[in-house]
């Protein structure tokens, strides 16, 4: 047993999310008071790598029903009653030691397995297994052309019955937008993804669509897919589902690098007009960047990122065989080599070599 801070946090009726944190003490389910708009603390045990449900009450009588699983240590996005007080239930679930979990990726393009395709073109999913240990797994349902309308077209919802996953993280936006889909219908068919995916019992994880590395004028990055991230934020907070900001992430680098020395993220750097996909070291790159984004309860697999330091060193060398990025990386950019974990990750975030 071990004590750890869990984080909830509450959308209030005026759309202000409010974090709750206390601590309890699980040996069983137990029955907790909160008080809706104040930080409150309880002090307790958790058992440690064991995962829990929740479930809400005004009067101990109706509960709603359980919540998807998470960690004590996570933060997530969970459903309080109306009112100024109530009672929260955490029931233990899975317990870290004993799961392995089965992930299933769907998505656009820039998600897909394209090895089929091309060698030069590659989707952040394709090497999302380098990520994780083992004991996990994914299945990359990603493909080329695939929005909302066409996960519905296409039955996707069949294949998740028969794989039965414990997570499905999800990418939509990039075909929306191309295509020009209305962002009531955009958002209406990404609640009910997350519905059909809770009713078969796995956890729904949202991720906002990856940037386009696009630039204006002066070099200043344009987001242009900033409204469909917006539209996956307000599903995951209806929804209480858990979103990852991989968009905000992607954006922040390529607005840090500019278009000199992105280049080399997308699968013809300057040299072509496809700025949406990318090589193999901008897909590493753009799937290290969504592990940060991870729930705890899937951080607990990964792979350390300095492990992966020589496997993307390699892709990078190969990479720039192709087009712009025939130019050695220091020439491309004005930084030296071993600079590189510097300046594709925030700092901190992985050891450099």
């Amino acid at each position: 047993m071990k004590t750890l801070t869990i984080n909830l946090q509450h959308m209030n009726r005026l759309g202000v999310t409010l974090a709750i944190m206390f601590l309890v003490n699980l040996t069983n389910a137990q029955i907790i008071r909160y008080q809706a708009g104040d930080n409150t603390s309880w002090t307790g045990e958790v058992e440690e790598r064991r995962a829990y449900r929740a479930q809400f009450s005004v009067d101990l009588v109706d509960w709603s029903d359980p919540g998807d699983v998470f960690l004590p240590s996570d933060r997530v996005p969970l459903s309080f009653p109306e009112g100024e007080q109530g009672f929260v239930q955490l029931t233990p679930d899975i317990h870290l030691d004993e799961f392995e979990p089965r992930v299933v990726l769907l998505g656009d393009s820039t998600m897909a397995d394209l090895s089929a395709l091309s060698i030069q073109y590659h989707g952040w999913g394709q090497h999302f297994q380098d990520f994780f240990k083992p004991e996990a797994t994914f299945v990359n349902l990603a493909e080329a052309g695939m929005g909302t309308i066409q996960y519905f077209a296409r039955n996707k919802t069949r294949a998740l019955e028969v794989l039965q996953p414990d997570f499905v993280i999800l990418q939509f936006g990039h075909i929306e937008h191309k295509d020009g889909t209305s962002t009531e219908v955009f958002e209406e068919n990404l609640g009910k993804i997350v519905d059909e995916i809770r009713s078969i019992g796995a956890v729904p994880l949202l991720v906002t669509p990856v940037a386009i590395r696009l630039y204006d004028a002066k070099d200043n990055h344009i987001n242009e897919l900033a409204e469909r991230r917006e539209s996956v934020i307000k599903v995951a907070n209806a929804k209480h589902s858990q979103y990852l900001d991989l968009n905000h992430r992607s954006a922040e680098v390529y607005a840090r690098m500019g278009i000199i020395s992105s280049a080399f993220i997308t699968v013809c750097g300057n040299e072509c007009d496809d700025l949406s996909h990318f090589s193999r070291t901008g897909a590493y790159l753009m799937a290290a960047l969504l592990c940060e984004e991870l729930p705890e309860i899937l951080q607990a697999y990964r792979v350390p990122l300095d492990e992966l330091i020589p496997t993307v060193d390699a892709a990078f060398d190969t990479d720039r065989r192709f087009s712009s990025l025939s130019t050695p990386f220091k020439d491309l950019t004005g930084f030296k080599d071993e600079q590189v974990w510097e300046w594709l990750f925030p700092e901190g975030t992985v050891p450099l070599p």
